[in-house]
């Protein structure tokens, strides 16, 4: 059962977008060891049927048992001294437990807001580089639609030119046969 509950905390980090190292420190942190880590990341990652014959297959028991009385030790190792600092500030201003929980759960709710623009900016930052490729491939558009334009506004300059000095050709051969016939 614990096994199964670290398994689903593991993918609900792995959804969010947490990093295996900070995953593999807190396994660890919880007293697994390298070989389960590796193994609940292997099971996070894989399609839920594979994960299903895998638990099927192992025994859970006793490595469940194992996991709750080492999280329990760090639990009481980490927490005796400070939740006791706690009980005593908290009954120096007079703040009763049900207000402490109120504190805790709205400050549970300003992260979980957190949590959802950090989202909304991780969604947002992946979408940057499709604009990006979008809008560079808009402006190669148009620098090869001006270059055409610019080669056909060249090629009409030479034709032109071609043509008045054709025109001025013209012109002087007229102008010399009036000058002979004076």
């Amino acid at each position: 059962m614990e096994k199964e509950i670290i398994l689903d905390t593991v993918k609900k980090m792995l959804a969010t977008g947490i990093d295996e190292e900070t995953i593999k420190a807190t396994l660890t942190d919880i007293g697994l060891s390298d070989e389960e880590i590796n193994d609940i990341l292997l099971k996070a990652k894989a399609p839920v049927w594979a994960v299903k014959k895998t638990i099927e297959a192992k025994p859970v028991i006793s490595q469940a048992e194992e996991i709750a009385r080492k999280t329990a030790e760090r639990v009481k190792e980490h927490w005796a001294e400070p939740k006791e600092e706690l009980e005593r500030v908290a009954v120096e201003l007079g703040i009763t437990a049900e207000e402490q929980k109120a504190a805790l759960e709205a400050h549970a709710g300003k992260l979980e807001g957190i949590e959802a623009g950090l989202g909304e900016v991780r969604e947002a930052v992946s979408r940057m580089p499709e604009t990006m490729d979008e809008r560079i491939k808009d402006i190669e558009f148009k620098v090869n639609e001006l270059d055409s334009i610019t080669k056909d506004v060249k090629a009409l300059s030479q034709a032109m030119q071609e043509i008045l000095k054709k025109v001025l050709d013209a012109n002087r051969s007229i102008l010399l046969e009036l000058q002979r016939k004076r």
